[in-house]
């Protein structure tokens, strides 16, 4: 043996000579885990006197300097007192290793990686820092540190820094529950006390470099001599040591005793894929002595499997212990197995008739000195046998006199040197003979393990074409891809994995054919099933006879969404149809929910809603359903969320349970119960219905995927109109169509054309298509449904003038003003006269007039209207009434759009502010108000407030109704629109991609709201000068507008005008002139010579003609657009200063500089009155005044034809694409000599609607649409 000794200098180490046995003086010794081989000091290292510059040298030193604290001159480290390089010094170093650490004085533990805080150092206790760094450091895993804790009397534990933690002895009971190595052995190393299987199980978990170190590094604990042989790997090294161990060991031990076998009926599975945290377990926990262990999953997870590569793996540890194996489904098969056991061990007796063969076996296995034994009981899904009175396999009790009958569970001793593992697939059978903390839960396999195992069973070694997506397909379930690869392998002609999975996705009744093949040999009884799906309906027969009341619940299960099925749709007895709302109350295009109208009802529900009960109590009821629930998750069918009211079942457990039932004629008759319950408790698609909404659309979407019997069709119908409702109101407008169109078709067939639900159905389709921008096949189903209703109810019944109001809204949406406003006109007479002009319904129809004289610009008339309505609503409704509140916010917007903004903003914020407390904060209601409070703040300038406002309003909108609902997406719109305003183009950009992406994933790539945001990107390009990428993308917007919505649409006509914008911007005057005046002119027949919009074009136009030099010609026009916006919209509007200051610019140019000047002066003195002097519309304004006061002794300079690189954007408001009205501006370069012209335009808002629905956030004040006019706009639509 070699030491190391710190030379007198005290700065380095030397090696002694091997030193014999009888001249080694007193020494230390330490122990470690090693780092890299590059780290560690060597024995080489040290001869040539190098290694001090490693990692590894700094516990040479700390060994050193602590070995000289406790007077020891002498210390040895096995990274350098062993050469290596000499395999005969490695096989004796190895056998002597124990006897080196046993005769040390001291042992220092070394912990790499460790430190405490200072002045703890010496504390003889424990403290919970110290704690933890005990319990995770590495040392406790490593094979060859086992022996270094056990052989020597003192082991102390330092940090990396050398502060003592404590020793064996201080730490013993915290080593105790790290290693589970018994306190007595870590305090006395004499360990031949010890069972030879314990002292195995010490290093059970413990890992070594090579994996022969594992046996090597007992050799020591055994008290055995072996001569390593690197290479035999460890199986071999391990049967090696336990010879020796067995020679070793003491004569004395029975000399008739059968020999120990392995009584598995089944070979091991050289396939088996390995679930190693599954077999840890079950190590830990049968590696007790005494221990009774359950396995308990659904059938086919793999249980018994485990249990035999258990049983294999039980003689590679312990070559003396027996292994047993029971099949015990029922008490035939029990008796059965212990026959055999007592066969195989020849017990005396097992052959007399009237021989208890259960007593003789549990006799022997009580008796210790036939040694250690495994009981694996297989399948025990029913204890019920074992607790009753012992029969045997005649029929005849085992005992005669029947006062002395005990149940079979007697004969399964409980002994220190026996365990039992048991598989079952009920947790309840399970827990008749373990403890719950001994039952481990088998799920079905992880992806990895479960691709593994097909590619072993098909003997493929790389992943193939559908191997992943089908083990996905299969749930993971060990049986079902054993099933899987058994069929692809054994059909004729041959199956590749894809076909398999194009077979099983092609229907249910395809799975279950596939999932009801028998294969071959899958090591399971010859009793069970190889199918997957018969082996589940055996459970289920016999739930079916011990709890009936559970199986109707796995019945109304196995139709619902896989997941998140509530406890509401399970319990209690179906009773009628409630029909709650469906009948007489139809959704409505509400202006702030849906974009389209505001909801209300017609006359009273009939429906009851109380619940359906069976008579029993309602805690009675509550304790059923409990056991039935119970039941189904102690056989794995069903697992309980976390919220105890939702539940989830695998989707091949619910495609057995359908199979099962349709064996039994009786999966029509639990589908119509299934359908019933659904159509009871989903309610309408409404805002305040969206939480059981949410929970309940999944398996409404469930039910939609198979359409019913006849008798059940209606109640299926009305579930898919509800859910349709649901989907529309959030946006979901695929989902929607989808739903719609199927209760629409199922109503007509059963209902027939002409019934009221089935209009209704029609309508729900009618408003998805509005939705997603398919106005014109909204139209023609509006028609159909008013021009019916009109015929069936007659022309004034009220569901016949909400049929009229939705058809004038969808005139509205294409831009047909008149036709809208004379059939609003006409709902709002007829409703006036028939219920009276303050009913409710008729102040909408009011309101959905004013709305579309505010789109035609006729804002006088509009607010005179709603002003109407909103005073008439307080006083009849309540001023806190959420119909007043939106006639109030459609009377702000009025406002805005007259630039009214004080008035505006006072009023929102009141709106907000009430809504806020009415009816929630995050109230879709209350969001729109907040967006129409942010507009009115951009009106002004405001935009830190306006912008801080949008991103609230968008998060939360985000976050209530979702990221990709339209007005979520319209939030985000608004606020890249604020960007753009503030110059921040980037971030503007980027939001603008954003939602033009996801609307077009959510929507279509050729929905409104899309060409909507795709106008709006191509702005943001033009603004930035990218006037090639804007031009591309623009005229791809107007061809799209023009081939979906039609020319003279007003969106059209907007892109229209945008590529003159364009045009212009590059110089191009004469393609921008004529787009111009295209677009006038179709805007004077469409809309109205004195539209807005059609004044935007003429200022357009007229800007065009001066940036041509044809002054005449712009002066001309520009006086006549400011003379009609002065009388159409008032001196003060925004608009006419607009108009004013662009006529002043012209004048200018033409010479008329007092005039100019004069007018300049009136327009600056307005701006100041009606916008703020702060506001950017009237800074601009004092720059030019100033200017050309300045400038007042000479002419103005020319304009050039081309729009400089310096421009300032001040815009009105927020909106998607624009007409972009120029106006002149004159400012002072600094340290210029002379003045220079500069271009700016002002951004108005075209009559562009996002659609009625989308627009939410977005300004509602041209559009009848949404946001701001939060509701009554909207005409009532069913």
């Amino acid at each position: 043996m070699r030491l190391l000794l710190k030379r007198a200098d005290g700065n380095e180490v030397s090696l002694t000579d091997n030193l014999p046995l009888d001249k080694i003086p007193r020494y230390a010794i330490l122990s470690h885990t090693w780092g890299s081989n590059s780290d560690e000091v060597t024995y080489r290292d040290l001869m040539d006197g190098t290694g001090k510059d490693k990692v590894g040298y700094k516990k040479i030193q700390f060994c050193a300097e602590q070995a000289k604290r406790d007077g020891l001159d002498h210390f040895w480290v096995d990274t350098c007192c062993i050469d290596k390089s000499d395999p005969i010094e490695v096989q004796r170093s190895i056998n002597s290793m124990f006897r080196w650490y046993r005769n040390a004085t001291r042992c220092y533990v070394y912990l790499s990686n460790t430190s405490i805080a200072d002045g703890e150092r010496n504390s003889r206790q424990p403290e919970p820092a110290w704690d933890s760094i005990l319990r995770g450091h590495r040392w406790f895993t490593r094979g060859w540190t086992l022996q270094e804790l056990l052989a020597p009397a003192s082991v102390e534990f330092f940090t990396e820094g050398g502060q003592r933690l404590g020793d064996k002895l201080s730490l013993a009971t915290i080593i105790h529950e790290i290693t589970g190595i018994p306190i007595p052995a870590l305090l006395d190393n004499r360990l031949s006390r010890f069972d030879i299987e314990e002292r195995f199980k010490w290093a059970e978990k413990r890992e070594t470099t090579y994996e022969e170190d594992w046996a090597y590094c007992l050799l020591g604990i055994f008290g055995v001599f072996m001569l390593p042989n690197y290479g035999e790997r460890k199986d071999y090294a391990v049967r090696r040591l336990r010879k020796e161990i067995e020679a070793s060991e003491r004569p004395g031990r029975p000399e008739n005793r059968p020999n120990p076998s392995i009584m598995v009926p089944f070979s091991r599975d050289e396939d088996f894929v390995k679930r190693q945290a599954l077999l840890d377990q079950m190590s830990q926990n049968c590696g007790k002595p005494g221990s009774r262990t359950a396995l308990v999953g659904l059938g086919g997870v793999g249980k018994s499997q485990l249990a035999i590569e258990y049983a294999y793996r039980i003689p590679e540890r312990s070559p003396k212990a027996w292994v047993f194996w029971v099949h015990a489904s029922n008490a035939a098969r029990f008796e059965q197995g212990f026959r055999e056991i007592a066969a195989h061990l020849k017990i005396p007796g097992q052959h007399d008739p009237k021989a208890d063969i259960f007593q003789l076996v549990h006799d022997w296995l009580g008796d210790e000195r036939n040694g250690r034994w495994v009981l694996i009981l297989d399948n025990l899904d029913n204890a019920g046998f074992l607790t009753a009175s012992c029969v045997v396999g005649d029929g005849h009790h085992a005992d005669i006199d029947d006062t002395n009958l005990q149940p079979l569970i007697r004969c399964l001793p409980q002994c220190q040197h026996g365990s039992i593992l048991v598989t079952s697939r009920s947790r309840e059978a399970a827990s008749q003979l373990v403890e719950d903390r001994c039952i481990i839960a088998v799920d079905p396999m992880g992806k990895e393990d479960a691709l593994t195992l097909l590619q072993r069973k098909l003997c493929q070694h790389e992943v193939g074409d559908g191997m992943d997506e089908l083990t996905t397909a299969l749930e993971y379930m060990p049986l079902a891809i054993v099933q899987a690869a058994a069929y692809i392998s054994q059909t004729w002609p041959p199956c590749s994995v894809q076909q398999y999975l194009d077979k099983f996705r092609k229907s249910d009744r395809k799975k279950a054919g596939l999932l009801s093949y028998e294969s071959g040999k899958l090591r399971r009884d010859a009793s069970a099933k190889n199918s997957i799906l018969i082996t589940w309906q055996i459970s289920f027969d016999h739930i079916r006879e011990i709890r009936p009341s559970a199986v109707h619940v796995l019945s109304l299960m196995s139709f619902c969404d896989r997941q998140g099925i509530p406890a509401s749709l399970l319990r209690g007895q179906d009773g009628e149809t409630k029909r709650k709302q469906e009948q007489d109350e139809r959704p409505r295009q509400g202006n702030v929910d849906g974009g389209d109208g505001v909801v209300f009802r017609w006359g009273d529900s009939n429906g009851d809603n109380s619940d359906d009960n069976d008579g029993s109590s309602g805690d009675e009821a509550n304790d059923k359903f409990k056991d039935d629930i119970m039941v189904l998750r102690n056989f794995s069918f069903i697992s309980t969320n976390r919220d105890g009211k939702t539940f989830e079942m695998h989707r091949l457990v619910q495609l057995a349970t359908l199979e099962w039932l349709e064996a039994y004629g009786q999966q029509d008759h639990w589908r119509h119960r299934f359908l019933r319950r659904l159509c009871e408790r989903l309610p309408t698609g409404e805002y305040e219905n969206w939480v059981e909404c949410r929970a309940l659309f999944p398996h409404a979407k469930s039910a939609a995927a198979v359409a019913p019997k006849e008798e059940a069709l209606q109640d299926w119908a009305t579930v898919l109109y509800k859910a349709a409702w649901y989907a529309w109101r959030i946006g979901n407008g695929a989902e929607a169509e989808k739903l719609a169109t199927q209760a629409m078709r199922a109503r007509k067939k059963v209902l027939g054309q002409e019934q009221n639900d089935t209009l209704d159905a029609i309508s729900m389709v009618a408003l998805v298509h509005k939705q997603r921008g398919r106005w014109k096949e909204a139209e023609l189903l509006e028609v159909q449904v008013m021009e019916t209703e009109k015929r069936v109810l007659g022309s004034e019944h009220p569901h016949t003038l909400v049929s009229m109001a939705n058809l004038a809204l969808t005139y509205g949406n294409q831009g047909r003003w008149a036709e809208a406003e004379s059939l609003f006109i006409q709902v709002m007479e007829t409703s006036s006269r028939v219920i009276g002009s303050e009913h409710p319904h008729t102040l909408v129809s009011m309101a959905n007039l004013a709305l579309t004289y505010r789109n035609q610009g006729r804002w006088a008339e509009a607010e005179s209207l709603f002003i109407q309505v909103m005073e008439t609503e307080k006083r009849v409704l309540g001023s806190e009434h959420p119909s007043t509140l939106t006639s109030m916010g459609n009377l702000a917007s009025t406002y805005r759009n007259q630039g009214r903004w004080a008035e505006a903003e006072s009023l929102f914020i009141q709106v907000m502010e009430t809504s806020s407390r009415v009816i929630g904060s995050e109230h879709p209601h209350t969001l729109v108000s907040m967006a129409n409070l942010a507009l009115t703040y951009g009106n002004q300038g405001r935009w830190a407030e306006a912008e801080s406002l949008f991103i609230q309003v968008m998060e939360t909108s985000s976050r209530v109704i979702g990221s990709e609902h339209p007005d979520t997406l319209a939030n985000m719109a608004n606020l890249a629109l604020t960007y753009q305003n503030q110059g921040r183009w980037a971030e503007a950009e980027s939001l603008i991609i954003q939602v033009m992406e996801t609307s077009s994933r959510v929507l279509g790539s050729e929905h409104p709201y899309t060409l909507t945001s795709m106008g709006n990107r191509a702005s943001t390009y033009r603004n930035q000068g990218r006037w090639a990428e804007a031009e591309s993308l623009i005229i791809q917007v107007m061809e799209t507008e023009k081939r979906v919505l039609g020319s003279e649409h007003p969106h059209t006509l907007v892109s229209m005008a945008n590529l003159a914008l364009t045009y212009r911007n590059q110089g191009r005057w004469a393609e921008a002139e004529s787009l111009f005046i295209q677009v006038m002119e179709t805007e004077k027949r469409v809309l109205g010579s004195e539209h807005p919009s059609t004044l935007t074009s003429m200022a357009n136009l007229a800007l065009t003609y001066g940036g041509q030099g044809r002054w005449e010609e712009a002066e001309e026009l520009q006086a006549k657009e400011f003379e009609i916006s002065a009388k159409k919209l008032g001196r003060r509007h925004p608009n006419t200063l607009i108009s004013m200051g662009n006529l002043a610019s012209i004048w200018k140019h033409t010479g008329r500089h007092e005039d100019a000047l004069g007018l300049i002066q009136t327009c600056f003195d307005l701006r100041s009155q009606v916008l703020g002097v702060g506001h950017p519309y009237t800074v601009s304004t004092l720059s030019i005044l100033k200017a050309w006061r300045e400038d007042s002794s000479g002419p103005s300079k020319a304009i050039t034809p081309h729009r400089p690189s310096k421009i300032t954007v001040p815009q009105e408001g927020l909106h998607v694409t624009q007409h972009d009205k120029l106006i002149f501006k004159i400012e002072t370069e600094t340290g210029a000599s002379e003045l220079k012209h500069k271009w700016s335009w002002q951004k108005r808002k075209s009559i562009r609607a996002m659609g009625q629905g989308f627009r939410g956030v977005l300004d509602a004040l041209k559009d009848g649409g949404k946001a701001g006019d939060s509701g009554k706009g909207k005409a009532v639509a069913k």
